[in-house]
């Protein structure tokens, strides 16, 4: 009740516990238990509400976790479990008033055990009420800005789904925003809606208020569902109560959430469990005698035959009570104004079960026909039903005479008839008003009930009357109702008789699949194109081709996006049997070699591919060999050779037939690259060739891409960019995704541009590959995007920010490869940040065991960890002066050729390059071995060849290394100088990292080669003030430290440098 709600936040927020004493004394229980005798024909349904006596210690719980969301701002868990009619949703609901009182929302989603064709249902639900009641809100505006920062273009299509955002934002949508799933892009749609609603829901807890979530009867959840909440559960940090019930003897994914919960790996936030069970007899007795308005001695007798009978669950409790006042076993008298009872007789009429559809059947023996009948229909519509829908099935019905039982009453106004039947199922308390336009069932088993009623034997042939009798006004139905229709249909596809209207039936599901698509329902999509798939006749290849090929193809691509291996083979299979022409099999052999590369089986689907190209025309090698690549890279030169950059981007279109050729080739030289490198390079050579021969198209950028590539490694850096660059060109004319030339700007940029702002340009890859679907690149785009903020100096903060942000969508997408790159480089920068004991080894939370092994050992790289993550420790080493380490790791690298082998290639061998020549002169001043020198002159020569070939990012660093060489034969003001030189040129190209590591060095050198600390500490000064700025606590901290002596010379420095420290 309203006052109780009340009562109870007063008394939680003062620090009184709850006590069932509380619950039952008069002031607090008088508004629901108050009767207007004047009106004789109340009833309990109108006056009884789920109550709360015997909860007592469940609401504290609830309560205490609001109040702790509340005061600390943060986010909890709780999870509400018992059997059916026990009074979760009650329970609850007590919250609602005390969150609505402090300003905060509360929302609430259920889930329906018959599949809704709303998308996520619950999930929508909540969404749209988030949305209404923030815009009445005063955070409205504070929360539109911050949706629209963080969702960009992805909040249309967002918009499209959750119909609220646009009340609250203001943005329209078009037809234009539609999603298209197509190919390989129907995993990545859904993690980009799981995506678009963790960020819509984090924007929305960044105001003020707090907001308390309800999700009810998980256990009726989908699994799409169950994998969008639990990323809201991990995900969201702040402002929030989540409140999940669900049935705990129900078996089913709801099991695996409330387990994974619990585990550390899962949320750091408390979890607390509700185990909600039935009354005992004195909490029975006291609910009872609130409602019948009696002490409880006077209705101790009748308590105990009820808990005997019920068990004490306090829904069965209710309906069992409104069953002795339909039998006239409970009555109200009117002389007395008290309800009255015979215990004989009450005792000896009725008989309760432990099944609460028992008890709610033997009520209904006195409810009208009509009522019943209607109310059958709209259990069959689900929990939530469309008062529409269910008119345009009881109209159908009502036309039937033959099947109807109310036929018998006068039907003049069809319209006003049925709304009379929802008024008195309104009354009775079985349904009651949902949004507009919509009813929902009070209590699920309600619906339950109702369903039961219909015979076993009748459900399929009801359920397929009502999809006809929906069908029949397809011309005006929405996409909801479309979807409803079908549904509908499919629950009685056994009744379905006649092979044309099978036909029927499944294009109905093609269309309801494309639609499930559109809302990102890839799951519901599968269904549909599985239900299509059956409903084909024996020999729908010959008859029917087109829509079986569509059925197979949709199929097979929605099973591998949602990782369903088995379906996907059995649907390839069908369709490389059964195509007709190899154009109709190309996407079934993409899908084929995509599926056999994600199972491991690396040989067979080169072994595919090789077949498949033959058939069109292009021969490959299966197992190239280095005459094969000289070969091939001959041709491709006398090829290009022959045309300038312009006559290449005024090639043709392709033709279609070559377009599967590049389709095939983009598509395995993706999914082999780690198991056949060679392969991938004749692969993207016959790519080129295929352009220019034939003409370009969307997969020609990837190909000219990566021959620039080989011409690096083969030091032909002018050429390697004059290719490079049109494959850029290229992609901008085709308009295809940036994110599959992004290593341009890794690996060939820098041999002509400034590398500082380099990262832009990747993050524009990376959003761009998203939006296209090139997940795999776009991550990776990223990925390198972060590492570029980490090398040039960008602010630290920043970067771990990019990189935290890359490294989740590597995880939501299961990017192992990319997490074994991205995690050295962000554990990398939190060591910098002052994030770790010792910040030479990558040993922080964010790096697995391996990784750890790896970086602490300093073993082979090439057997531990990737070389990645040995090349960030070395570069550590260096950073924090240890000598040894970094020496180590050094020669690991020469010992393995590593050095030798990637030199000159991407931007992190470059800044490797400069820190290998600071360790060789290091170990030179610490040792005096004369081969550290000379490696030391070998690598400063090897960079003035880059910088002469047209290496931008070597210019500021050649400096430096000249500066370190100066040290050894100069006087102070020679060294002085041409530290300044560096420094300058360093603060010019806007490395602020290596700007400070020049003051360091700079200081470093003075101090022990010409023992001046008045220099040395400007020097110092200068790197502290240049860390700090970067962000670089440890550094910032490691300065403080080693120098200190130095810095505290009260008698020979000023003042204000000892304070500056």
């Amino acid at each position: 009740s309203d006052t109780s709600k009340s009562k109870f936040s007063v008394s939680f927020h003062k620090g009184e516990r709850i006590t069932d004493s509380t619950l039952s004394n008069d002031s607090c229980w008088h508004s629901i238990t108050s009767i207007d005798f004047s009106n004789k024909a109340d009833r309990i349904a109108e006056v009884v509400k789920p109550h709360l006596i015997g909860r007592s210690f469940e609401i504290e719980q609830i309560l205490k976790a609001y109040d702790r969301v509340c005061g600390d701002r943060l986010s909890e868990v709780i999870f509400v479990n018992g059997t059916a009619g026990i009074g979760k949703t009650s329970l609850v609901e007590t919250l609602r008033e005390a969150v609505v009182k402090s300003g905060g929302l509360y929302v609430s989603g259920k889930f329906d055990q018959i599949r809704q064709p709303d998308s996520y249902a619950a999930l929508v639900s909540v969404f749209d009420d988030i949305c209404d009641l923030t815009a009445q809100s005063k955070e409205a505006d504070k929360v539109k800005s911050v949706l629209i920062e963080s969702l960009g273009e992805e909040l249309k299509v967002f918009a499209r789904f959750v119909s609220g955002v646009i009340n609250l934002t203001g943005i329209s949508v078009t037809v234009s925003d539609e999603v298209h799933c197509t190919d390989f892009s129907i995993g990545k749609e859904f993690i980009e809606f799981k995506q678009q609603c963790k960020s819509f829901l984090n924007s929305v807890v960044s105001a003020k208020f707090p907001i308390v979530i309800f999700f009810d009867d998980l256990q009726f959840a989908d699994d799409d569902s169950i994998e969008i909440l639990q990323s809201l559960l991990e995900s969201v940090h702040m402002n929030t109560l989540f409140i999940v019930a669900y049935r705990d003897s129900t078996n089913g994914p709801q099991n695996e959430l409330v387990k994974k919960s619990k585990e550390p790996s899962f949320t750091k936030r408390p979890v607390v469990d509700i185990e909600v069970k039935n009354l005992c007899y004195d909490d029975l007795n006291k609910m009872i005698s609130v409602h019948l308005s009696h002490k409880p001695n006077i209705t101790a007798s009748l308590s105990d035959i009820c808990h005997k009978k019920t068990m004490g669950n306090p829904f069965y409790v209710l309906q069992y009570l409104k069953l002795l006042q339909s039998s006239k076993l409970l009555t109200l008298s009117v002389e007395s104004e008290q309800w009255e009872w015979d215990e004989e007789r009450v005792q000896s009429e009725t008989d309760v079960t432990c099944n609460v559809l028992e008890v709610i059947r033997d009520k209904l023996h006195n409810i009208k026909v009509e009522v019943c009948e209607i109310l059958k229909l709209a259990a069959c519509l689900g929990f939530m039903f469309e008062t529409e829908m269910l008119f345009i099935v009881a109209r159908a019905q009502i036309l039937l005479s033959a099947a109807s039982n109310i036929t018998t009453l006068d039907y003049s106004d069809n319209n006003i008839f049925l709304q009379s039947i929802l008024s008195i199922a309104r009354k009775e308390c079985y349904i009651e008003k949902g949004r507009e336009g919509m009813y929902k069932w009070s209590h699920n088993c309600l619906m339950q009930t109702f369903s039961s009623m219909i015979p076993e034997d009748e459900r399929m042939k009801l359920h397929l009357f009502i999809g006809e009798s929906i069908m029949k006004n397809g011309a005006r139905l929405t996409d909801r109702q479309k979807l409803l229709m079908v549904n509908q249909l499919n629950m009685g596809t056994t009744c379905v008789e006649g092979p044309e209207k099978k036909l029927l039936l499944s294009k109905l599901n093609l269309e309801a699949g494309e639609i499930s698509y559109s809302k990102f329902a890839f799951a519901d999509g599968l269904e549909y194109f599985e239900c299509g798939v059956a409903l084909l006749p024996k020999k729908a290849w010959r008859n029917e081709y087109e829509l079986s090929l569509k059925l197979h193809t949709n199929a097979a691509n929605a099973a591998l996006g949602i990782g369903n291996t088995g379906k996907t083979r059995i649907m390839v299979d069908a369709i490389l049997e059964n195509g007709k022409t190899l154009g109709d099999k190309v996407l079934a052999h993409r899908i084929n070699v995509s599926l056999l590369c994600s199972l491991g089986f690396y040989e067979e689907s080169i072994h595919s591919v090789v077949l498949v190209l033959k058939q069109l025309g292009v021969k490959l090698p299966k197992h190239p060999n280095l005459f094969n690549i000289f070969h091939e890279l001959s041709i491709t030169r006398r090829c290009l050779n022959k045309k300038s950059v312009d006559e290449i981007l005024a090639l043709p279109k392709m033709e279609e037939c070559r377009v599967r050729s590049m389709q095939i080739l983009s598509c395995i030289a993706r999914d082999v690259y780690l198991h056949t490198r060679d392969l991938v390079v004749i692969i993207c050579l016959r790519m080129v060739r295929l352009s220019l021969q034939h003409g370009i198209c969307e997969y020609s950028p990837q190909g000219f891409l990566m021959y620039g590539l080989i011409q690096v490694g083969m030091k032909n850096f002018r050429e390697a960019y004059r290719i490079g660059a049109l494959s850029l060109r290229l992609s901008e004319k085709l308009q295809t995704s940036k994110a599959d030339v992004y290593a341009f700007y890794t690996s060939i940029n820098h041999w002509r541009n400034p590398f500082v702002g380099v990262e832009k340009k990747l993050l524009e890859g990376y959003h761009n590959g998203m939006d296209a679907g090139q997940v795999s690149n776009a991550l990776f785009a990223g990925f390198n995007a972060g590492y570029a903020m980490l090398c040039s100096g960008c602010i630290l903060q920043e970067t771990v920010q990019q990189l935290r942000l890359i490294h989740d969508r590597m995880i939501e997408f299961n990017e192992i490869l990319g997490l074994q790159y991205l995690r050295p480089v962000l554990q990398s920068a939190l060591n910098l940040m002052g994030e770790s004991e010792n910040p030479v080894v990558l040993n922080g939370e964010i790096m697995r065991v391996e990784d750890r092994e790896c970086s602490s050992s300093g073993s082979n790289p090439k057997e531990h960890g990737t070389i990645l993550s040995s090349l960030l420790s070395f570069q550590l080493a260096c950073l924090f002066g240890s000598w040894y380490l970094a020496d180590h790791y050094l020669e690991l690298f020469c010992k393995e050729k590593i050095f030798h082998r990637s030199k000159n290639c991407h931007f992190a061998y470059c800044f490797f390059n400069l820190y290998a020549a600071i360790n060789y002169f290091e170990q030179y001043r610490l040792t005096g071995q004369r081969k550290n020198r000379v490696r030391f002159r070998k690598v400063k020569k090897e960079m003035k060849r880059s910088i002469d070939a047209g290496n931008v990012l070597y210019k500021p660093m050649i400096k430096l290394l000249e500066a370190e060489e100066i040290v050894l034969k100069a006087n102070i003001t020679l060294v002085q100088a041409a530290f300044d030189a560096a420094i300058t040129e360093m603060a010019q190209a806007g490395y602020l990292n290596l700007e400070a590591f020049c003051n360091e060095r700079a200081g470093d050198a003075v101090k022990h080669y010409f023992k001046d600390r008045e220099v040395a500490s400007m020097f110092y000064l200068n790197a502290k003030r240049k860390y700090k700025k970067w962000g670089a606590a440890a550094k910032v901290e490691r300065v403080r430290k080693k120098y200190e002596n130095l810095i505290l010379k009260k008698t020979k420095y000023p003042s204000t440098i000892i304070e500056s420290f």
